[in-house]
């Protein structure tokens, strides 16, 4: 069964964080008998996205001639692919 708490904890796990979550990963409540109904992900952390999708795999990881993203857009057939560092240059820093 997948586990979505698990798949992104994975993935988060490979992020630059400026400061660490200070709860616990995922918390939640969404039955009203038992209080408020809220949703806590990773509460109290802090990063940079732009740093951790961009930045690092370009300077870090040095994989700036490596493909980002691919874009179709099938209304038009068209087909767009960007590198990480092209995709850097569209970043006001």
């Amino acid at each position: 069964r997948f586990c979505s708490w698990k798949f992104w904890g994975d993935i988060a796990k490979d992020f630059f964080w400026k400061t660490k979550h200070t709860g616990p990963f995922l918390d939640y409540n969404f039955d009203v008998t038992k209080g408020e109904i809220f949703i806590k992900c990773m509460d109290g952390a802090t990063t940079n996205i732009c740093y951790n999708v961009l930045d690092r795999n370009v300077h870090e990881r040095k994989l700036g001639d490596r493909v980002a993203f691919h874009w179709l857009v099938s209304r038009f057939i068209c087909w767009f692919q960007r590198c990480y560092q092209a995709a850097t240059s569209g970043v006001k820093k």
